[in-house]
């Protein structure tokens, strides 16, 4: 008995240091309520002993702030009677809690008290459950309950302090015991780990469910931002994007517009002497044979265009993968053109003196080179093949064809092994963002992709989900759902916003067939007649186009009425159509399909430089 109240004394003393009584709840659980209730306190008071000489004995590891304490209370000043007179009010408060905390203990007494008279026991097989278990039940609780009670929290609540401070102070539980299941609901999946706010101060957690609403909501709001631009707009726009008029040379600008210019089919002649010279103002042909010849840029042959030129398609050789598709080996015409593909697939990169033939048919092996380009079979590291395409020259043995130079290879050994559908259709998607700023169902059938619009919704739309690019209605007269990058968005809105100057050139000459005029395959043309063939011209004179200037300059169509205010450098700009042209002079025999001198339009063109001809009005770029 002695032994039995040197034990419960313990226990006594060890539960006035704040100990927790799950210890010998749980200790107790497997033990005999009648016959070894001795060995349950003994084993809880022995853990509680251990508990706090362990605690004890690491002290010292522990921060100094017990030093700190006493350091105080040494400086303290001594008590007065009316600190004394708090201090022992303070006692008898103590003492009043001691009471009361005497008679709440007993709740576990009266638990075990009542599952003994008042519950039964007994399970099948006579088993009966221990009394004592009941002891456990609120650790049990707490236990087999946080965990619902905090994933039930953060579905209603938004981001919130990893440490879970906040959850805690809702459930009445204290930080240290809602983080142990916090951990766990991150380690399964039930709640997410990161920096979700703007404001936030560190990590943070969420429930998935309720950060795909507040995506979905923040999305929406993005959406309706922006309210939609009418066609005009767009027209000024995407000259500003693709740098048309831009005051930046050198390689490094003409690698940007390689860029947004990759993956679309174009006529070399207007690529090399149009499209590229209005994006880089110092273009030379070297500087895209010094890409070439390093490996940064492929050409491919999209089909002959006569006997001296053809269209080709740009790509960044890390690209070409990924946005060229190999087309299946056609019936060649003839044995020759066999025999080239096979020794290049063979032997990889020749010159054309290496290619079966060269020496007794090298015009024939030239010509079938290029039947091989034109089907996107084979290409050259270098772009001087394509600038002397279908030239001759004459010599001791009379004309003859001037050779392809640079290497030859295959398209396939340049492509290499595609890579995954999901590469693919991002590529295309980052593609179309890069070349048209706002992508649309209009984009995709321009560009006559492969698959459709619907072959890079799916990717769009995730990148707008990761908050990547947005989603809105951005154009007047655009169908479907549109795709922008937050940086087009803006630069939208600046163009609607902004005055003239700030806009940009009020006026701006553009080949027809460039990407960055969208009239003809984004927007309709205003009237019939204008179409986006290679050698046209379009003037735009705030983003809607005026004058359209067919090919070989003899036909001129009027679009747009012209503001009286614009009406000078819209003229202007077809001053500067006549400077490219080969006598420095535009020689229009027909304007909106009437003879020229006839025209309701001829007035105003006089007063804007034209001269009478017999037949024409003439334009000369030196008057």
């Amino acid at each position: 008995m002695g032994m039995d109240l040197l034990i419960l004394f313990s226990v006594v003393v060890v539960s006035f240091k704040n100990k927790p009584r799950s210890g010998m709840q749980l200790t107790a659980w497997g033990m005999d309520p009648l016959h070894s209730w001795h060995w349950g306190f003994a084993a809880a008071g022995f853990g509680m002993l251990l508990s706090l000489v362990i605690y004890l004995a690491g002290a010292r590891y522990l921060p100094a702030e017990a030093a700190r304490r006493g350091a105080a209370r040494a400086a303290r000043p001594p008590l007065d009677r009316a600190a004394r007179d708090r201090f022992a009010l303070l006692i008898g408060i103590a003492a009043i809690v001691v009471i009361f905390r005497g008679a709440y203990e007993q709740v576990g007494n009266t638990i075990a008290l009542w599952a003994d008279s008042g519950v039964d026991r007994e399970i099948a097989a006579g088993w009966t459950i221990p009394m004592t278990w009941f002891q456990a039940l609120d650790s049990l609780i707490v236990f087999a309950f946080t965990p619902l009670l905090v994933a039930r929290w953060a579905r209603t609540h938004g981001p919130f302090a990893a440490d879970g401070r906040d959850p805690a102070r809702r459930l009445g539980l204290l930080p240290a015991q809602v983080a142990p299941v916090l951990r766990t609901l991150v380690a399964a999946g039930r709640l997410y780990e990161g920096e979700f706010r703007p404001g936030g101060t560190g990590v943070e957690l969420c429930d998935p469910e309720v950060l795909r609403l507040i995506r979905r909501d923040t999305l929406a709001r993005l959406r309706n931002e922006v309210a939609p631009v009418d066609a005009a707009v767009l027209g000024r726009f995407l000259p500003r994007w693709h740098g048309i008029g831009s005051a930046r040379g050198g390689v490094a600008r003409l690698r940007e517009a390689i860029d947004q210019l990759e993956g679309i089919a174009l006529p070399f002649s207007e690529l090399e002497r149009v499209i590229l010279p209005a994006r880089v103002p110092d273009f030379q042909p070297r500087m895209l044979d010094e890409l070439g010849a390093a490996g940064e840029v492929v050409w491919v042959g999209q089909g002959a265009i006569g006997s001296d030129d053809g269209r080709v398609i740009l790509y960044r050789r890390e690209h070409v993968a990924s946005l060229f598709d190999v087309p299946a080996a056609p019936e060649l015409p003839t044995e020759l053109h066999a025999a080239i593909l096979k020794h290049l697939a063979e032997r990889g990169a020749s010159f054309v003196a290496q290619l079966p033939e060269a020496a007794s048919r090298p015009d024939s092996v030239v010509a079938a080179l290029w039947d091989l380009a034109w089907l996107g079979l084979v290409t050259n590291d270098t772009f001087a093949p394509l600038r002397t395409l279908g030239r001759t020259s004459r010599g001791p043995r009379g004309r003859f064809t001037l050779p392809a130079g640079g290497r030859w290879s295959t398209l396939a050994s340049v492509v290499g092994a595609p890579p995954a559908d999901t590469v693919r259709a991002h590529t295309r998607a980052l593609m179309l963002l890069e070349r048209y700023g706002v992508v649309s169902r209009e984009a995709a059938a321009a560009e006559s992709l492969t698959g459709g619009f619907a072959s890079v919704s799916g990717v769009l739309r995730a990148m707008e989900e990761s908050g990547k690019i947005r989603r809105g209605h951005f154009v007047d007269g655009l169908q479907g759902a549109q795709f922008a990058h937050a940086a087009a968005v803006d630069r939208l809105r600046a163009a609607r916003d902004a005055d003239a100057d700030a806009a940009g050139p009020p006026v701006v000459v553009l080949s027809a067939i460039d990407p960055a005029n969208p009239y003809g395959a984004i927007l309709p043309w205003p009237t019939e007649g204008a179409r986006r063939a290679a050698g046209a011209k379009v003037v735009l004179a705030h983003g809607e186009p005026v004058f359209f200037v067919e090919r070989g300059g003899k036909k001129l169509r009027l679009l747009a009425p012209v503001d009286d205010a614009l009406l000078p450098a819209a003229l202007a700009a077809l001053k500067r159509i006549a400077a490219a042209r080969r006598h420095r002079q535009l020689r229009i025999e027909e304007v909106d399909g009437v003879p020229a001198l006839h025209s309701p339009h001829a007035p105003l063109l006089e007063r804007g430089g034209f001269r009478i001809e017999p037949g024409a009005l003439v334009l000369s770029a030196d008057d």
